[in-house]
């Protein structure tokens, strides 16, 4: 088995908490989280990843990104969460269930994507036609989860990426 069943404790911990982070205690009232759902989560995530070890013929298990894409879009696919009036009715907490998923998997990796945060690190803007802006990647990959079709690889592919890119920022801040 490759999550430990302190792993799992631990990552559904996170979970609610970054669910329930930034609401009041009323509104917490009416979030109600399915124990049943968020296990099956986990489970979905094992088999995923004992796919894509054996398939990939991998030995020494897989990447962060990859394990960070199966998590994320296992807790973004079941439905976990289930908002009660009058939170069910409000559009502004459509995504609730997608957006703590994106935090804890981004806390699990160590990788963050908010738009202010990697502004800082790059400092000056990147080089592009005077058309085109810098995307809230954090923003459109949440947008991508609740509207698009996207799977656990093409996820695992972006944090991949999302992750090597992170390491290099980080060395290069270093050496100079």
């Amino acid at each position: 088995m490759f999550f430990s069943r302190e792993f799992i404790d631990t990552l559904s911990t996170r979970f609610v908490h970054n669910l329930r982070a930034g609401l009041d205690r009323e509104k917490r009232k009416s979030v109600n989280v399915s124990g049943t759902e968020l296990a099956n989560a986990f489970k979905d995530a094992q088999t995923d990843i004992s796919f894509i070890e054996k398939r990939r013929g991998l030995k020494d298990g897989i990447s962060e990104g990859k394990l960070g894409g199966v998590l994320l879009f296992r807790l973004c696919r079941r439905r976990i969460v289930h908002l009660l009036p009058p939170l069910s009715e409000d559009d502004s907490f459509i995504g609730l269930q997608e957006q703590a998923a994106l935090v804890t998997v981004m806390e699990q990796i160590n990788l963050d994507l908010r738009l202010d945060a990697i502004t800082r690190k790059i400092g000056n803007p990147r080089p592009a036609p005077a058309i085109t802006n810098f995307q809230d990647i954090e923003t459109e990959l949440i947008f991508l989860i609740r509207t698009r079709h996207y799977n656990q690889e093409t996820l695992g592919l972006l944090l991949d990426a999302a992750c090597y890119i992170d390491l290099a920022a980080r060395n290069s801040a270093k050496d100079h």
